[in-house]
């Protein structure tokens, strides 16, 4: 097996041979790095920086400690986003990409993907050291003589009523204005004022104050450590990550594992009380595996715009991850795909070096917007790691001067106007209204397609609106009023779907050619727009994959996609799928000796199964794959279903547009 060769040479030319032997060149480069007193990359976790004994802005605390062994396993830069830790926390912080780890979570606390458990710190007796107690579980029948104190309405509290101890009971509220120890300061004042016989509290803030005060206070483990049935009387932890990001979860995982005993010494040096746990035993990575890493904003709980998007993108990658051992000549390869949740650039970022320095991948795949992809495509170029674009269509990416080591999968924004035009031309249009807003994307994409429909013939009339998404009636006239053939409508999504609304709610019945972003291209959208403007659903809508596609292999790959996932393929799932597919083709050399990557890449394309035709390649000025788009067809009749058949229904393939008619315009400014 041969897999393709990460190199910073790739940067210098487009010609020295980057294909050789299983060659782990970025291991070499990290351990060089970390030699260096270099971290490889940065682990940013949410903290609270006053949240004594487990966190605190000195670093202190045992969180602190712990995160500090796991990042030096790992050759990471420790960093923090300090913040209180609550829901509030996970959702804007954690799950939009402030922050990758959250230290000391419960499994499955706010959907989150959680690593391995580190520790156990039991519920503890605490009591004052001269009263000479010696409680030994919850069954002690001394407990029915003693004040016990507790918080109502916990767990602890349940169990003592289970007991029939309810008149031993005394609940003393916490004071939830304060964090770390000082919030179970009510259960300790209690104790010292004679008013409790004992508290039944956390270990680790209770381990402050006998830790402060050991002639004072003293504190026992409370046993059983479950209370029948299920009920825990100790606080598991685990670090818990956005969901999806398994690449880092696996990491955290092997990093506890290796320091196992380094951290549970943490614990006992600070005088914080554990329960015994059995060491999480560290596998050793197979031999030979082809890693490529998959960066995507992968939904966490809170909706986003490319949520859809990003949930097709994964279940693309899993299949290819089905296929790719498939093909002639793969049985000996083995494929991982290291996935990276990143909701932000700065995420994306931060994954990408991670996936690079641990994982050691061999390529990445990246699902994002134009500034987190343009991002990343500076990152590799700097490191010298293939990237593969899926989504975003920006020109300004689609320069293999600037960014030599991205290539893209995902049509560029150029092929889908050309794609628009072709359709208006075909169609024997002799006037057209070119609408768009005064955004920069907006602006340019309009110029760019004028200047295609008049270099046709075709006569354009310049129609600018307002910024949206909410639109002034002067702005849905000016489109109606017009004497043309068609309309071109080049707006954001959201903004794109509000002008079709208010057009279809004028009676307005001539064809508009709305620009297909990704995220539009799902059935989720082709309900809404035929829900919203049914009118004007005839004419067809610029796609770059369909799930009625049925010629080349289409019809299977769209069969095996919706049989996994319950979903219907759409461009973000073929393009995620076509990545993978690609990058392990190219791996696989059908001759021996060494060649460029872009040779590779580009040969890759007539052996991968991409049921596209015979007609895709890759573009060397752009790095582009070349590849024909289509024309569907939506049906505002059809419903909206649990089936999945039922919703393949919602549209469909009318016609190709070959990839011979459509061009990439790579940017002209110079390289940043």
């Amino acid at each position: 097996m041969v897999l393709l060769r990460r190199a910073t040479e790739i940067a210098e030319t487009r010609t020295k041979p980057l294909v050789t032997r299983l060659v782990p060149i970025l291991l070499l480069v990290s351990t060089i790095a970390l030699a260096a007193g270099q971290a490889a990359w940065e682990m940013r976790v949410c903290a609270d920086p006053a949240n004594a004994p487990a966190s605190t802005s000195d670093g202190g605390g045992y969180e602190n400690r712990v995160a500090e062994i796991i990042a030096d396993e790992l050759g990471a830069e420790l960093t923090y986003d300090w913040t209180l830790i609550n829901d509030a926390t996970v959702r804007d912080h954690l799950k939009r990409g402030a922050c990758d780890v959250i230290m000391s979570v419960g499994e499955g606390a706010a959907g989150l993907l959680n690593t391995v458990s580190y520790y156990r710190v039991p519920m503890v007796f605490l009591h004052l050291a001269e009263s000479g107690l010696v409680i030994e579980s919850l069954y002690d029948p001394g407990l029915a003589k003693l004040r016990i104190g507790a918080v109502p309405n916990t767990a602890t509290h349940l169990a003592l009523v289970e007991l029939g101890l309810e008149q031993s009971f005394v609940g003393i509220q916490p004071d939830t204005s304060k964090r770390g120890a000082d919030r179970i300061r009510p259960l300790v004042e209690a104790l010292r004022e004679g008013t409790i016989d004992v508290a039944i509290v956390a270990g680790a803030p209770a381990s402050v104050y006998v830790n402060a005060e050991p002639s004072l206070f003293a504190m026992t483990p409370v046993q059983p450590e479950l209370f029948p049935p299920l009920t825990p009387m100790f606080h598991l932890a685990t670090i818990g990550v956005r969901p999806r990001d398994e690449a880092l979860r696996d990491a955290l995982n092997r990093a506890v594992a290796m320091r196992w005993d380094e951290i549970q010494d943490v614990f006992a040096e600070l005088g914080v009380p554990l329960l015994p746990s059995a060491p999480v035993a560290a596998g050793e990575r197979p031999a030979g595996l082809l890693t490529i890493g998959v960066v995507a904003p992968f939904p966490s709980g809170f909706p986003t715009e490319l949520d859809d998007v990003a949930e097709s993108a994964f279940f693309g990658t899993r299949l290819a991850d089905d296929l790719v051992s498939r093909g002639e000549g793969r049985q000996d390869l083995r494929l991982h795909l290291a996935y990276a949740s990143a909701p932000s650039t700065e995420a994306a970022l931060r994954a990408f070096d991670r996936l690079v320095a641990v994982d050691v991948v061999e390529a990445v795949v990246v699902l994002h917007d134009e500034e987190t992809t343009e991002a990343l495509a500076r990152r590799a170029a700097e490191k010298g790691v293939l990237l593969v674009n899926a989504l975003s269509g920006a020109d300004v990416l689609r320069s293999s001067a600037c960014y030599p080591t991205t290539f893209h999968v995902a049509p560029s924004d150029s092929m889908y106007v050309a794609a628009m035009v072709e359709q208006l031309g075909s169609g024997g249009a002799g006037t057209a209204a070119v609408v768009h807003d005064a955004t920069e994307w907006s602006t340019a994409v309009a110029r760019s397609a004028s200047e295609a429909l008049q270099a046709r013939g075709i006569e354009v009339v310049d129609v600018p609106v307002s910024n949206g998404p909410v639109f002034p009636y002067a702005d849905v006239r000016a489109v109606t009023e017009l004497d043309v053939d068609a309309a071109l409508v080049f707006l954001s999504p959201t903004s794109q779907s509000l002008l079709l609304f208010e057009l279809g709610r004028e009676g307005y019945t001539r064809p508009v050619l709305g620009f297909p972003w990704p995220v539009m291209q799902t059935r989720d959208y082709y309900y809404r727009l035929g829900q919203d403007s049914p009118a004007l659903m005839a004419t067809p809508r610029v796609t770059g994959w369909d799930a009625t596609l049925a010629d080349d292999g289409a019809d299977e790959l769209n069969l095996r996609f919706s049989s996994r996932s319950a979903r219907t393929m759409d461009l973000a799932g073929w393009a995620a799928y076509a990545a993978v597919e690609l990058v392990a083709t190219a791996s696989v050399s059908p001759e021996d000796g060494s060649v460029s990557v872009l040779e590779a890449i580009d040969e890759a394309t007539e052996r991968a199964r991409l049921a596209k035709g015979e007609s895709v390649r890759f573009d060397t000025a752009t790095n582009q794959l070349m590849q024909p788009l289509y024309l569907a067809r939506i049906d505002p009749n059809v419903g909206w279903s649990a089936a999945v058949s039922q919703r393949v229904a919602m549209a469909e393939v009318v016609g190709e547009v070959p990839s011979d008619a459509l061009a990439v315009s790579p940017p002209e400014t110079a390289c940043e």
